[in-house]
């Protein structure tokens, strides 16, 4: 996605630079830009470009960096979902992503207790609310409900 510097958005005023730094700060390259803009639901930045969403972590990429090669990912090095300074991003495969979190054993599912998944696959309350309620993200509990998640404490409970 190649931006002129001239180029208006949809729904949006001004250039996608201009509209990307109304939501951040940008600092040392050492220090995360965290984004004061919306999150999605795994609480990455996002905002709507041509009337569709894009991680402003993506975004940030492009427009301080490039273009970003089919099938490859803008990954963080410092890991804080809502950060946007280019110098803390990077490329990488799915699999470059797995073994980064891997490595950093990240792993915001396992926050939740076995009473807590119980809980979360038994109540009615929004996603939202209950990941709110247990620190985790609306993802976290979205896996759960869908059996993609935690699925053993489950199976347990059933037995």
């Amino acid at each position: 996605m190649k931006f002129s510097s001239h180029e208006r958005v949809k729904k949006g005023r001004g250039t996608p630079l201009e509209r990307f730094l109304r939501y951040v700060r940008p600092g040392l390259s050492t220090e995360c830009w965290l984004w004061k803009g919306s999150l999605n639901s795994n609480g990455y930045g996002q905002i709507y470009l041509d009337g569709r969403p894009k991680g402003a972590h993506v975004l940030s990429y492009l427009l301080y960096r490039g273009e970003v090669p089919s099938g490859l990912w803008v990954l963080h090095t410092c890991d804080v979902p809502t950060c946007v300074n280019p110098d803390h991003l990077w490329l990488g495969t799915n699999a470059d992503n797995s073994r980064d979190r891997a490595l950093k054993r990240r792993c915001y599912q396992r926050k939740l207790t076995d009473s807590q998944v119980l809980e979360v696959h038994r109540c009615t309350e929004s996603a939202c609310s209950l990941a709110r309620r247990f620190g985790v993200s609306p993802a976290a509990i979205s896996a759960v409900r869908r059996k993609r998640s935690l699925v053993h404490v489950l199976e347990r409970e059933v037995a």
